[in-house]
């Protein structure tokens, strides 16, 4: 029979970490003992010895139910009886109903400990039956101490976690996140070129005053260097921290909250980040527009001012460089959309099919989630 890392390899495409499956393996068979049925909890037992030592059992939190408790009275075994802990010190007294006898044996748990009354020995031991947790490695095919038609279910369950990993990684891509981080930095050389160009030309409008037919550059309507720089601003607000806008619902102006590209990431939300970077694209288009409108502009005016053509040479560059990374961003967006949803939809399957066998397996049981 194939390991059980192979099993959840072939329900999931695979993921390369042996002891996150391990953990899965461990908590599913863990969680399907706690919702067993007394029958199916029959074939989890296990059985520890209490005598002369150890005479009480430790850490009783590490194991399942407990099913019996026996002391031996020196000829048979006699099931013990639980009590609460507040009457530990009646158990010698015998006037008192919890007096423990080798023919009436008490048991009682105190914090992480399992006590029988009296006290067990080599010639009168104890023995308490109880559900073993199993510790199951990626690389075993079977169980022990485990019913062999539950075995599916504890795969089916290791192989829901490793899609949510799957998931999750996918969302942390370090590809998308590091063509991401590189558009701050070309946005921002775009912005300090335009405002060197604006600069000039502000520079060169107050020394020779209102020309008409000029104003189109820089008028408080029509100035391109404005439009530049908004679109700039936008784009780099929607990549970076989001931003706000007015709309009118009829009722007033609504303030409504613009997501960036990273919070939508941080929220798992792939739909809406490439979304978001669409919106990015649009605006640095805006800005590379508006510098195409200038220089066709200034060469319409006859206008020759030194080193701005060169400025918006090197801005459109930047753009594109923006532009660019944008689309790189976006297309591995889109292809671990595609994984994502394959994903989801397969991690939904398995825990249709998970549910369904416990519901069998248990009787039609409900499970609570």
């Amino acid at each position: 029979m194939a390991t059980f890392k192979v099993q959840v390899e072939d329900l999931t495409g695979g993921i390369s970490d042996d002891a996150a499956i391990t953990q899965w393996l461990t908590d599913g068979a863990k969680e399907l003992i706690n919702l067993f049925t007394p029958s199916l909890l029959e074939r989890c037992k296990d059985f520890s010895t209490l005598d002369t030592s150890p005479n009480s059992l430790t850490n009783i939190d590490t194991r399942g139910k407990i099913i019996n408790i026996m002391r031996n009275d020196g000829s048979i075994n006699q099931v013990a009886h639980y009590i609460d802990p507040k009457f530990n010190g009646q158990v010698t007294d015998s006037t008192s109903l919890y007096f423990a006898t080798v023919a009436s044996p008490k048991y009682t748990i105190y914090g992480t400990n399992l006590y029988i009354y009296p006290t067990p020995s080599d010639a009168q031991p104890a023995y308490v039956e109880h559900v073993q947790f199993p510790a199951v490695a990626h690389g075993d095919s079977s169980i022990t101490k485990f019913p062999d038609e539950a075995e599916y279910l504890v795969v089916l369950y290791a192989s829901i976690k490793s899609l949510q990993r799957s998931m999750m990684d996918l969302l942390i891509n370090s590809d998308v996140n590091t063509a991401l981080g590189k558009l701050p930095t070309e946005l921002n050389k775009v912005d300090d070129i335009i405002v060197e160009a604006s600069n000039k030309i502000d520079a060169y409008y107050s020394s020779i005053g209102d020309i008409e037919n000029t104003n189109e550059l820089w008028d408080g309507t029509n100035k391109r260097f404005k439009e530049i720089r908004d679109a700039l601003l936008m784009a780099k607000e929607t990549l970076d921290t989001g931003w706000s806008t007015n709309e009118d619902s009829g009722a007033g102006n609504d303030v409504t909250g613009i997501k960036s590209v990273g919070y939508w990431l941080d929220d798992e939300d792939v739909e809406m980040s490439s979304a978001t970077l669409q919106a990015a694209a649009t605006e640095l288009r805006r800005a590379e527009t508006s510098i195409a409108e200038i220089g066709a502009l200034m060469s319409s005016y006859k206008l020759e001012l030194e080193g701005v053509p060169m400025f918006f040479q090197e801005a459109t560059s930047y753009i594109n460089q923006a532009q660019g990374y944008i689309s790189e961003a976006n297309a591995r967006i889109s292809i671990d959309s595609q994984r994502y949803q394959w994903y989801q939809a397969q991690q939904a399957k398995l825990q249709q099919d998970y549910d369904k066998g416990v519901q069998l397996l248990i009787g039609g049981s409900t499970i609570e989630k």
